[in-house]
């Protein structure tokens, strides 16, 4: 698996006393290819295993309203330790698309293991899509990998966004940057395989700390 290879990992591989990673309920998967079919695009293929869920595409945009919006939805409401999710995204030749998350997405605390999510997006010719998940919250002592991969047409169009907080700021005194690692990478390619782009952030805040000038300094938020 990817995050086999990562070596900021390597401190967290103990497993849980409760179900062991990567369990039932804890692999979840998300799989949706979008077609346009006439003045609409649809959600033609959908394949989904809990905790991950998608119920319907809406048509709320009125300035597009062939685009299919799309909720992506964890139905245990949190991420936790151990958990192993795994997201695919496929937008056909013409296709369009917004997806986001029902929430912010809340990783919580962990005393053993990590947890990991991997996304991959295809686009074909002229395709447009819009991936912009709600910001990421993660609690003390949380370990969390996320693997982001782009394939695109020369002719299509991502617009991908990543927000990350520093924690939960008004729990309790306080919890920012309390969590034990957060490691996201985020990749572009054409389809022949041709790089587009390649970019990797690694926070750990107990060994590097980022209350600092010229990296967090006052501020609590990330974004990208």
């Amino acid at each position: 698996m990817w995050w086999e290879e990562l070596p900021e990992l390597a401190p967290y591989r103990e497993e849980p006393q409760q179900l062991p990673s990567g369990t039932a309920g804890k692999d979840g998967v998300l799989e949706m290819r979008f077609v346009p079919r006439g003045e609409r695009t649809l959600l033609v293929d959908l394949y989904r295993r809990a905790p991950l869920l998608v119920q319907k595409a809406l048509y709320w945009d009125v300035a597009m309203p062939g685009l299919p919006c799309v909720l992506m939805i964890t139905t245990t409401g949190c991420i936790v330790q151990g958990d192993r999710h795994s997201i695919k995204i496929e937008l056909a030749d013409q296709a369009q698309a917004h997806v986001t998350t029902q929430a912010a997405t809340k990783i919580h605390a962990m005393d053993a293991n990590f947890a990991t999510q991997a996304q991959h997006i295809t686009l074909g010719e002229n395709a447009y899509l819009e991936l912009v998940p709600d910001t990421v919250i993660p609690h003390a002592q949380a370990r969390f990998a996320t693997q982001t991969q782009f394939v695109v047409h020369p002719t299509a169009t991502a617009f991908y966004s990543e927000i990350l907080l520093g924690g939960r700021k008004y729990y309790k005194q306080g919890e920012l940057f309390e969590f034990a690692l957060f490691s996201s990478s985020v990749t572009g390619q054409r389809p022949d395989g041709s790089e587009l782009f390649r970019e990797k952030f690694v926070i750990d805040p107990a060994n590097r700390p980022v209350r600092r000038t010229g990296v967090m300094g006052a501020l609590t938020s990330l974004a990208m």
